[in-house]
């Protein structure tokens, strides 16, 4: 046997104990395996077994801080496709809780999801701040049309209308190839 054989096989052992056992797995390169895993074969989230086991080990990863644990667990939770047979249940508050804590520890995968599922100006500007185009258009449009009782955590806020700052945004998200954007600043300094 090879030895590249050899550590994968070892390596979906890891795996497999840490799905039938539920032992902490706080190993990063065994949650990273299991994460390949599941990645490299979707199908297994339609075998209802596979499935629970994967979340009831990805749950206790989550649980234990691991901020790319929750950050999965939050976006299988609110984008399951039960109707095409996926057996991961949606739950789009329990996953919205779980990318937040991600969101909070900085997983900038989990402050994207949430700018793009929840209208909150936290997270569309720390998204893009992380060079999210299509949150950075967002906050264009808010300063371009300015808002009042924008949600910002628990709390809401008022937007003013800023052309410089919706300017600021849409080149933003125009640098990266959003053509919207870039009609936008187009328009924002043709009447200037």
């Amino acid at each position: 046997m090879t030895q590249q054989l050899t550590k994968f096989l070892l390596q979906i052992s890891m795996v497999g104990v840490c799905l039938l056992s539920l032992t902490s797995c706080a190993n990063y390169s065994q949650f990273s395996t299991g994460k390949q895993l599941t990645k490299s074969n979707p199908q297994k989230l339609y075998n209802a077994r596979y499935a629970n086991a994967y979340l009831r080990w990805l749950e206790k990863q989550a649980q234990q801080g691991n901020a790319q644990a929750q950050y999965q667990l939050g976006a299988l939770l609110t984008h399951s496709d039960v109707k095409k047979g996926q057996q991961i249940p949606y739950k789009p508050q329990a996953g919205t809780r779980w990318l937040v804590r991600a969101a909070d520890q900085g997983n900038e995968d989990a402050i994207i999801l949430l700018s793009e599922i929840k209208f909150d100006y936290k997270w569309l500007m720390l998204a893009a701040e992380k060079g999210n185009a299509n949150a950075a258009y967002k906050l264009g449009t808010l300063y371009e049309t300015g808002q009042k009782n924008v949600p910002y955590g628990d709390n809401a806020i008022d937007i003013p209308q800023n052309y410089k700052t919706a300017l600021h945004w849409f080149e933003q998200a125009a640098r990266q190839g959003d053509s919207a954007a870039q009609s936008q600043v187009s328009q924002l300094l043709h009447n200037a």
